[in-house]
């Protein structure tokens, strides 16, 4: 079973803003960490300066990378702090057993004795200058870990760097902050994007563990805006780790989970309700799921699913197999990999392809094993070998990202084959040629799995959380600061920390405003350290202003509704606008997020507030789905996202009528309606008798109005109306902008 930025005309600011952190980064020449080996049997710390070491050395890190004793042994590590900035620190061990941190002559943390990898705090209020730093650890049998971190005033937790120099307070122009650590009512093993920008979190049967059965999950509506969650499990389905997308018309899909089923449940945000859907072929537990550019998914690799793929299709509800998409290569090698020798403990492979949808319509593979591959999803299904481009590490628990037009980043992941268990190193793969060009980018400053990454409104991508450990269900090694990747320069900056561990079983996603929620980690069951039923907001450095107080927000003020790919259409926004943007509304679990796509907008000032936006044309670039599009001003202060549905143009209704529905939901003079005919079994219509309105009208039927001023559900009104109506394709929600 399984365990399972800111645009050129800011970046002066930005780089002066630096400058100033950087003693503070930076500090002194390295001076590593000097350690002690011993060799015994303790229950709890002993008096390690009476006993002969029987290995020494120096090291950049804390942790139990200096020694491969297993058992029974000891470590002491000595060095020297530096603080720039008199104030209260907080000091950690996370350890499986006992260990202690002491400061000059004061223990500040004490973590002894024979236990499973417990977290201790404490903190110390420290002058400025230099202090003596002792850590010791002891592991007797069984599991071992030892992770050290440190907080600075009104900062979240980070790895005592070598140098020994500890930052100051962090200043949110350049780093960001992260918000008050919210309580959930479950562990958010996965989440999506509502259109409204609340967010939908579910766990399993159980709000804390492994499932004890297979019909429920608990799940729950999150509001940013209130802090407040309702209530809205799925009681025919556990959906624990199972792939989930976002369809067309905004239902958010998990196919297959506990344990190995067939079941597919939707989510309707219109609805707040979950359906059932077809079951699939193949039982499949962990297994990627993509929403395609024909509004179909597309499931792969999976535990129970043998070499198979297959393809969903909504209109028709049916799942059909696709064999020419044989899963063979990466059975062989997961099976291969998972034989072969351990050397660390991190997590075999399992299963969770990284995946993403290509300008041609195909579907990129780049691991987590070896060998990356080309899957054609269509008709019967094909298959590409890649070869082995990033060598013979395997990356289990990595990230993909589409972070431009058919452009996508390939990031971290474990081996417990290799050491380091894990890796800082990216990919670059552009996939607009013929074939993929895959180059090397700059690595990130950290060594990461189970970490999540998300698209930010500005085409950067941040990366939260995860362990430097690869292990599962464990805080060892936890990563807590963030960074940020600005792809027109391939480098990455170190942002705020964080102040929960997230590992397995973590989450995060982009906000309607522009923020970013990361949540989950764990469920191990009652008593587990890894377990963290919570979230975290983190604010980036582009929402604040030069005197660190939030900055003005431009705003999109009018815009339509809907479109398609290619659709060229006038928004009004408020601010010296300087780009758009528009990003994917997504689902994710298990560091996986197929859904999320960035795309630059290109726009035409034309003055008064007034721009002109063309989208991308390639519908295999600009998926059908929900999107937010956002207004970027002169500052790199982005708005909030505004809801944008873009549908297939599927042929079947006749030009301009996007147009149309685009000038009703401007104008606010429009009613919407269910017509099982109609494309999603919604239409929009529109009084009769306007010169453009020259298509068949609909038949009357009872409709609900929508108040354009107050985007939430309860703004519906029922009304009727007797004068004969055109139907307009889109979907219910289609005024929630």
């Amino acid at each position: 079973m399984p365990r399972s930025c800111r645009p050129s005309t800011s970046r002066s600011r930005i780089a002066a803003l630096a400058a100033l952190a950087l003693p503070l980064l930076a500090g002194a020449a390295r001076a590593d960490f000097a350690y002690s080996v011993y060799s015994g049997s303790w229950n709890t710390l002993p008096n390690f300066n009476s006993q002969t070491p029987i290995a020494t050395g120096t090291s950049p890190v804390i942790d139990l990378s200096v020694t491969t004793q297993s058992d029974n042994f000891g470590l002491q590590f000595t060095g020297t702090l530096t603080v720039s900035q008199a104030g209260t620190y907080l000091f950690s061990t996370t350890s499986d057993d006992g260990s202690d941190l002491r400061i000059d002559s004061t223990t500040v943390v004490n973590n002894d004795g024979l236990h499973g990898p417990t977290e201790v705090e404490g903190s110390i209020a420290l002058s400025a200058g230099s202090h003596s730093l002792r850590v010791r650890y002891f592991e007797k049998t069984g599991g071992q870990g030892l992770s050290v971190n440190y907080a600075p005033p009104g900062g979240g937790k980070l790895a005592i760097p070598a140098n020994g120099q500890l930052a100051g307070t962090p200043d949110p122009r350049v780093v960001g902050s992260w918000g008050p650590v919210i309580q959930w009512p479950h562990i958010a093993i996965s989440v999506a994007a509502l259109t409204d920008g609340r967010v939908l979190t579910w766990s399993s049967t159980e709000t804390n563990a492994f499932p004890s059965s297979t019909e429920l999950t608990h799940a729950a509506i999150f509001d940013p805006s209130s802090g407040t969650f309702q209530t809205v499990d799925n009681n025919f389905h556990d959906m624990f780790c199972a792939g989930v997308s976002t369809l067309e018309d905004g239902r958010i899909v998990a196919a297959g989970g506990n344990p190995y089923d067939t079941r597919t449940s939707a989510f309707n945000p219109s609805s707040l309700t979950w359906s059932a859907l077809a079951n699939m072929n193949s039982n499949r537990w962990y297994a990627t799921l993509l929403a395609l550019p024909t509004n179909e998914l597309f499931t792969t690799f999976a535990n129970a699913g043998g070499n198979t793929s297959e393809r969903y299709n909504p209109a028709g509800n049916t799942w059909t197999q696709t064999p020419g998409a044989t899963m063979q290569d990466l059975l062989n090698e997961q099976n291969a990999e998972n034989g072969q020798t351990t050397v660390n403990t991190a997590s075999d492979l399992q299963w969770w392809g990284q995946m993403a949808v290509a300008p041609d319509g195909r579907i990129l593979h780049g691991g987590p094993s070896q060998t990356w591959h080309m899957f054609d999803p269509r008709g019967t299904g094909a298959v590409q070998s890649l070869g082995q481009p990033a060598g013979t590490r395997t990356r289990m628990w990595g990230n993909v990202v589409t972070y431009d037009a058919g452009k996508v980043l390939i990031l971290g992941g474990a081996d417990r084959t290799q050491n380091p268990a894990t890796t800082n190193a990216a990919y670059k793969v552009d996939l607009n040629g013929a074939s993929p060009v895959i180059s090397s980018a700059t690595a990130m400053a950290y060594r990461r799995a189970f970490h999540n990454s998300v698209t930010l409104p500005t085409g950067e991508v941040i990366v939260v959380g995860g362990n430097n450990s690869g292990e599962l269900f464990s805080d060892t090694g936890a990563v807590f600061a963030a960074e940020i990747w600005t792809p027109t320069t391939d480098s990455w900056r170190t942002v705020a920390a964080m102040n929960i561990a997230r590992g397995y079983h973590s989450t995060a996603i982009l906000l309607k405003d522009a923020r970013v929620l990361s949540a989950g980690s764990g469920a191990c069951g009652n008593g587990c350290a890894a377990n963290h039923l919570d979230g975290q907001i983190y604010t980036p450095p582009y929402l604040y202003a030069s005197n660190g107080s939030l900055a003005p927000r431009p705003a999109i003020t009018a815009a339509p509704a809907i479109g398609e790919a290619g659709a060229v259409f006038n928004v009004t926004a408020t601010g010296s606008i300087a780009k758009f943007s528009m990003v994917r509304l997504s689902a994710t679990t298990h560091a996986i997020n197929t859904d999320q796509r960035f795309l630059p907008i290109a726009f035409t000032a034309n003055g008064g507030g007034s721009y002109t936006l063309q989208l991308e044309a390639n519908p295999n670039i600009l998926v059908p789905g929900y999107y937010w599009i956002f207004a970027i001003d002169s500052a790199g202060v982005p708005s909030v996202g505004r809801t944008f549905h873009v549908l297939r143009d599927a042929g079947s209704a006749t030009p301009g009528l996007d147009v149309e529905a685009e000038s009703a939901v401007l104008t606010g003079s429009f009613a919407v309606g269910i017509d099982s005919a109609a494309r999603n079994g919604h239409y929009i219509s529109v009084t009769s008798g306007d010169e453009y309105l020259s298509a068949p009208n609909s038949p009357n039927r009872s409709c609900g109005t929508r108040d354009t001023s107050n985007p939430t559900p309860s703004s519906m009104t029922s009304t009727c109306s007797r004068a004969p109506r055109r139907a307009i394709r889109t979907t219910a929600d289609v005024a929630l902008a």
